[in-house]
C-alpha cells in the first residue's frame, strides 16, 4: 500500500524481434502485457508512466534490418498506448555498450538509427552510452556486450534524467 513506483521488468536477455520473442503474437510481448495488466489491476490509481527499452543487440546480431526493427518497435509501443488508452507515453531507449558496438558497427548502426528515430517520433529520449564501460573493460572477463555495474548506475541516472526531460517538455507544451 505504501509503494510509490513499481518497475515491471519484462526484459529477458538474449531476445529480440528477429528471434520471435517481442512481436505482437510472441511470448515475451504477451508476458509483458500480462505483467502490466496485473500491476494496473492491483489499484485503480495505478498507471503506466513510461517505457524503458534497452534491447536490440540480438536483432543486430540476427540480421534484422533497421527498417523492420523500426516497424516492429513502433507497433509494440503503439499497441501499449492503445491497449491502456495512453497518449504520448514516455519512451526512453539507449545505446549499446560501446565496446561491443565498435566491434560490430556495421550491424549495430541500422538498429541504433531505428531506436533514435522511434524515440524522436514518440517524443521520447535516446540515451547515449558511448563513454560507459563494459564488464570486459572493467574486469577483463570477456563480456563486452553488457555494461559493468558502475556503468549501469550511471545509465540509470541518465534514464531518469531523460524521463524528467520528457515530462518537463510535456508539461510546458500543455500548461
Amino acid at each position: 500500500p505504501d509503494r510509490k513506483i513499481l518497475i515491471i521488468r519484462a526484459a529477458v536477455g538474449g531476445t529480440g524481434f528477429q528471434k520471435k520473442h517481442w512481436g505482437m503474437e510472441d511470448i515475451l510481448y504477451s508476458k509483458m502485457l500480462e505483467m502490466i495488466d496485473y500491476a494496473v489491476s492491483l489499484n485503480p490509481d495505478n498507471q503506466i508512466k513510461g517505457i524503458l527499452w534497452h534491447q536490440g543487440e540480438h536483432d543486430a546480431f540476427e540480421g534484422n534490418t533497421g527498417e523492420n526493427y523500426h516497424r516492429q518497435l513502433t507497433l509494440l509501443l503503439n499497441s501499449i498506448q492503445e491497449r491502456y488508452s495512453i497518449k504520448n507515453l514516455p519512451f526512453i531507449c539507449g545505446s549499446f555498450v560501446a565496446d561491443w558496438r565498435k566491434k560490430n558497427e556495421e550491424i549495430c548502426a541500422p538498429i541504433l538509427a531505428a531506436l533514435q528515430q522511434v524515440a524522436s517520433e514518440m517524443q521520447g529520449e535516446y540515451v547515449e552510452a558511448g563513454d560507459l564501460l563494459s564488464n570486459n573493460e572493467k574486469t577483463g572477463n570477456g563480456d563486452d556486450i553488457h555494461f559493468c555495474r558502475e556503468s549501469l548506475h550511471i545509465l540509470g541516472r541518465r534514464y531518469f534524467d531523460a524521463y524528467q526531460a520528457i515530462v518537463t517538455r510535456a508539461a510546458s507544451s500543455n500548461p
